[in-house]
């Protein structure tokens, strides 16, 4: 069924793409004032002051207020997003790979800032993307999704020495490296272990990565649903393969092969 306007309240969602979630039409101060008036019922005195203040937190001039999405850079764009998420006071902010079109400086800024805030006002946050770097600076708890599938789940701290489903392997490595030569290693390493299949197959009740897999096991993988192994530590792995045999395929980056059962 729909849900009430205080469950709306309750979450909100910042977007990857700022410049298409901004009205163009709109002030800052229009935009911000939206969910101030929905949510909060505020007017006048009472709604100019609470603007000033969402500015403040999310540490932009109070000049933004009267201009358009237009004459703001990205960065500030994605802080009038965060801004309006916040102007709800919400209980979880869903962030959609909020950094991914901001270069790496800008993106850094909003990381910091997103950090603070959660200090500051207690809020939590749902952080979507693809940049492990990312994913292991702000995230305290880690869910690996291939295909919509929960293939891991893990806490920050187990992160580096946890073993890794063939899938959060792939993903994690593929985190560029600054040394000379990365790109080619990487580069051959994964198209000797994975077969050149762009999307995953639909096999209800199957692993989700079956047919990328370099430890698919003929038999098993492809006739059963891959069962849940409860790890130290908190940590969980949906795989026919033992934490054993995961570990070795991240110290031998293992070639591609079918196994009988």
């Amino acid at each position: 069924g729909q849900r009430s306007p205080e469950e709306l309240r309750r979450i909100q969602i910042v977007f990857q793409m700022a410049d298409t979630a901004l009205n163009p039409s709109h002030t800052i101060a229009e935009i911000l004032a939206r969910p101030l008036q929905l949510y909060r019922g505020l007017k006048g005195e009472a709604l100019d002051k609470r603007i000033a203040q969402l500015l403040d937190l999310v540490q932009l001039p109070q000049a933004c207020a009267r201009r358009l999405p237009v004459g703001l850079s990205g960065g500030q764009k994605q802080r009038v997003n965060l801004a309006r998420a916040l102007a709800a006071d919400p209980d979880l902010i869903l962030c959609d790979e909020v950094t991914s079109a901001l270069d790496t400086v800008v993106g850094a800024a909003i990381l910091d800032l997103l950090a603070q805030l959660r200090k500051e006002l207690g809020v939590s946050y749902m952080f979507i993307s693809h940049d492990m770097n990312t994913v292991r600076a702000v995230c305290d708890e880690i869910v690996v999704l291939y295909a919509g599938q929960k293939v891991e789940s893990l806490n920050r701290a187990a992160f580096a020495q946890a073993p890794r489903h063939p899938y959060f392997h792939l993903l994690a490595n593929s985190v560029p490296e600054l040394r000379q030569g990365w790109l080619e290693e990487v580069g051959a390493a994964q198209r000797a272990a994975l077969p050149l299949v762009q999307a995953p197959v639909d096999r209800a009740g199957l692993c989700s990565f079956l047919d990328r897999c370099p430890l698919r096991v003929a038999g098993v993988c492809d006739s059963k649903t891959p069962p849940r192994h409860e790890l130290e530590g908190g940590v969980e792995v949906f795989c026919h393969r033992s934490a054993a045999e995961l570990l070795q395929l991240q110290k031998t980056k293992a070639e591609p092969r079918e196994c009988t059962a």
